[in-house]
């Protein structure tokens, strides 16, 4: 499956808008507490604007092969020196979920951070009980580096974000 990226912008909301989970545990998933729950277009234009202005990063939206919106991730932590950046609020369209497109996404991010932008690792956090993307982020070729925080949920629950690194294979 082939995936384009291109830059985000404010009218790709409605997509996000559609694809975040409407349950709270689920949402809470995508973005661990840093979204009003239920997720609205202005709370993320809001939170987009402020991310923009931030040097470190950059939110993409993913294309499949027809130009059709298909999913999201955003970079950020971008650090020239150590070489590293991480990704974050990524999501799949739930429609295109099981079907590979997240981990054609993962690998189009990787393609660019460690072509187009020189890096050699690329970091993420996942939920230890949100299994579907910890397999997605396995297949991608992200591997397992432990925990590196837990969140309390609304429920009370405390949960676990394991921390996953892929690094730019050596030549």
């Amino acid at each position: 499956m082939k995936i384009r990226l291109r830059p985000y912008k404010p009218a790709d909301a409605r997509w996000l808008e559609k694809w975040v989970p409407s349950d709270i545990d689920g949402f809470w998933k995508w973005s661990a507490g840093r979204f009003q729950y239920p997720l609205s277009e202005g709370d993320l234009d809001a939170h987009y604007r402020w991310f923009e202005c931030a040097e470190d990063g950059f939110i993409m939206l993913a294309l499949d092969e027809k130009g059709a919106p298909c999913g999201h991730f955003t970079v950020r932590k971008i650090d020239y020196v150590s070489e590293s950046a991480r990704l974050g609020f990524i999501i799949v369209d739930p429609a295109l979920r099981g079907k590979g497109v997240g981990r054609a996404m993962l690998e189009a991010a990787k393609e660019y951070a460690f072509g187009s932008l020189g890096l050699e690792s690329l970091e993420l956090g996942v939920f230890e009980d949100n299994l579907p993307a910890y397999r997605c982020y396995i297949s991608a070729g992200f591997c397992e580096e432990g925990f590196e925080d837990s969140i309390t949920f609304p429920d009370g629950s405390l949960k676990k974000i394991i921390r996953m690194t892929a690094r730019k294979r050596k030549k």
